[in-house]
């Protein structure tokens, strides 16, 4: 996958902090106002990447129905994170267990509030940060588009060494029938 490329000077970010600012200013707070802030992020990086972004999928996990607030997909289907939105009032450590005992993944998984951000993959937390200055935010956001799930980190080590390995037997079988050909002349 082609790394993000992403800066504090960034249109979206720029936009994101402007629209959290707004909507400070008129003392609206509350998660399905702010979340949309964050949501055009990430719909920014998924068109930058080549990747699809879905809001409010409903997913059966280990017996479980989750419905996160957004899905990260790859081409071939298979989903790359999830998103999860808090407002600032939440306790956003409350909220994170409360998700895991209801189902949610941990190998990919973004908890956001416009002040922090949380981030687990492979069931470690890997970021837990403030997020009021953009590199923050930037840091989080490229941890959580630059993972890769160690499945699918060793299917593509696979598929790269399968494919170098049939370029090879097919460099050897052309020789092959080379040498069969010039013999066959003779």
């Amino acid at each position: 996958m082609p790394n993000l490329s992403l800066k504090s000077n960034h249109k979206s970010i720029k936009e994101y902090y402007r629209k959290l600012q707004q909507l400070d200013n008129l003392g609206i707070g509350n998660e399905g106002a702010v979340q949309q802030a964050f949501e055009d992020v990430l719909k920014t990086c998924c068109n930058q990447l080549n990747l699809t972004y879905a809001a409010q999928q409903t997913f059966k996990i280990n017996q479980q129905t989750i419905r996160p607030e957004g899905v990260i997909f790859r081409q071939d289907s298979l989903k790359h994170g999830y998103w999860e939105a808090k407002d600032n009032k939440d306790d956003l450590e409350k909220e994170v267990s409360q998700k895991f005992k209801a189902g949610y993944p941990k190998n990919n998984l973004l908890f956001w509030q416009p002040k922090r951000i949380i981030l687990d993959q492979n069931n470690q937390l890997v970021f837990d940060e403030k997020i009021d200055n953009s590199e923050h935010l930037i840091s989080a956001i490229q941890l959580f588009f630059e993972y890769s799930q160690p499945e699918i980190k060793a299917w593509e080590q696979a598929s790269i060494t399968f494919s170098q390995k049939v370029q090879d037997l097919g460099k050897g079988l052309l020789e092959l029938m080379v040498l069969h050909d010039s013999k066959m002349k003779l």
